[in-house]
């Protein structure tokens, strides 16, 4: 019972990590990614590169002017979030292409709740989504 009981703990303690804002997020550049802002719904944290699950965000190299700037405001939000809020990282896995997939939580909700319901993203339908009009 203890084992398995020091067990969980270890295994939690493993998934979720706190993590605070130091220093202004910034938007990735270059080739040398750490802590940076890689579009709506990426981000290097640490040296691990973290898609947040369960959303849809338009691409920073979109097909039309939308979703260009749609892609930007995106960016630019989810920055925001996490330059000037404390934040949780819950992982959940890796996607198809090796990233680490997880809610950043900030509160009780996450980055991606947040940035939906401000209209920035969608929730993610298991395909990416026409942004252009």
């Amino acid at each position: 019972m203890l084992i398995s009981r020091l067990f969980a703990l270890l295994l939690l303690t493993c998934l979720v990590v706190a993590a605070r804002p130091a220093a202004a997020m910034e938007l990735c550049s270059g080739t040398k990614r750490v802590t940076c802002v890689v579009d709506g719904d990426t981000v290097w944290i640490k040296g691990e590169k973290i898609r947040l699950e369960g959303i849809d965000a338009p691409e920073a190299r979109g097909r039309c002017y939308e979703e260009l700037v749609a892609a930007a405001n995106a960016t630019e939000r989810l920055r925001v979030l996490l330059t000037t809020n404390q934040f949780t990282i819950l992982r959940n896995g890796k996607d198809r292409y090796g990233r680490t997939l997880a809610k950043i939580k900030i509160g009780n909700r996450s980055a991606g709740e947040i940035m939906m319901s401000e209209g920035l993203v969608r929730k993610w339908r298991g395909k990416r989504e026409n942004w252009c009009k």
